[in-house]
């Protein structure tokens, strides 16, 4: 009998230890788009934009619906500007291009004044203190970590 509930207890820590939180839903998925629900109301969207040499490359978006209406925000591979925006009721911030992904490379900064960018997230970082999401222009979701992250990117060492 001991044996029966020393198993049974095994087997509950087995399971406790294999269920994950399962990923944000698709609610819509081709070759070009995918939209991921992340909170009702608030959608990703990950497109492919190709590039000269004939590849693909993903990007983020973001569109976000409230009583009927919707506003899509997109970041179409690259922008000189790097506009961020951020929702307070859902505290989501978009950072396009202007925020990187945990791990990524500095990407296409041709045009870009990357000597100002550590300044910059840590500038966002500061006007946007309850964001609990933040979106980069390509890459994965994360928190405040993406921008310490971008800021450690591009600071000269």
């Amino acid at each position: 009998m001991k044996r029966w509930g020393v198993l049974l207890a095994l087997s509950f820590l087995l399971m406790g230890m294999t269920c994950r939180k399962l990923p944000h839903p698709k609610v819509y998925s081709t070759d070009q788009l995918e939209i991921i629900q992340l909170r009702k109301g608030l959608y990703l969207h990950v497109s492919q934009i190709a590039l000269g040499n004939g590849s693909t490359f993903p990007y983020n978006g973001l569109i976000y619906t409230d009583r009927g209406e919707a506003v899509i925000f997109d970041s179409p591979a690259h922008t000189s500007d790097n506009i961020v925006s951020y929702l307070p009721a859902e505290k989501v911030l978009f950072g396009g291009c202007q925020v990187k992904a945990m791990g990524a490379g500095r990407g296409n900064v041709a045009d870009a004044n990357t000597a100002l960018w550590p300044a910059q997230a840590r500038a966002i970082k500061e006007a946007y203190p309850k964001a609990e999401l933040i979106v980069p222009g390509h890459g994965g979701i994360g928190g405040y970590g993406l921008l310490d992250f971008t800021a450690e990117l591009f600071s000269e060492k």
